[in-house]
C-alpha cells in the first residue's frame, strides 16, 4: 500500500500497473493516472485500518493531496491479494464520507503547511 502512494507521489505509473490485478487492471488508464498524478502535489497518507489474513489484504486510508492550491482528500477501502509473494491492489472503493475531490480548504501561501512539516505552503507542498 505504501509502496503504491510512493509510486504516485512520484508519477511512477509503470510500478502502479505492475502492481495491479483484476478487475481493477481492467479499469486502468495509464495515461490518464499519468496525468493527473502530475499535476498534484501529494501531501500525506493516513492509514485508518488494515487487516490481513495469509491471502487477503484490506487497507482503508486517507491520501491527501493539494491541487491548484485547493487541499483535497482521497478516502478510499482497498483490497489487496498475495500472489506468488507479492501483494497486488485488485479492487477499491472511494468511501463517501470523503468524495475524491471533496474540496477541505484552500491553502493561502503563507499559512502552515498541512503536510505537518511546520514551514509556511510556499516553502514546502506549494512550490
Amino acid at each position: 500500500m505504501r509502496s503504491r502512494y510512493t509510486a504516485y507521489t512520484q508519477a511512477n505509473i509503470d510500478y502502479i500497473q505492475q502492481t495491479m490485478k483484476l478487475p481493477a487492471a481492467n479499469l486502468f488508464d495509464a495515461e490518464k493516472v499519468r496525468q493527473w498524478a502530475t499535476e498534484i502535489k501529494w501531501i500525506g497518507l493516513k492509514v485508518i485500518a488494515s487487516s490481513c489474513d495469509k491471502t487477503k489484504g484490506i487497507v482503508e486510508f486517507v491520501a491527501s493531496f493539494s491541487y491548484h492550491d485547493q487541499l483535497q482528500q482521497m478516502h478510499e477501502h482497498s483490497e489487496f491479494r498475495l500472489e506468488e509473494g507479492k501483494w497486488f491492489y485488485v479492487d477499491g472503493k472511494i468511501l463517501p464520507s470523503h468524495p475524491t475531490t471533496a474540496t477541505v480548504s484552500k491553502i493561502g501561501r503563507n499559512e502552515t503547511c498541512p503536510c505537518g512539516s511546520g514551514k509556511k505552503f510556499k516553502k514546502c507542498c506549494g512550490i
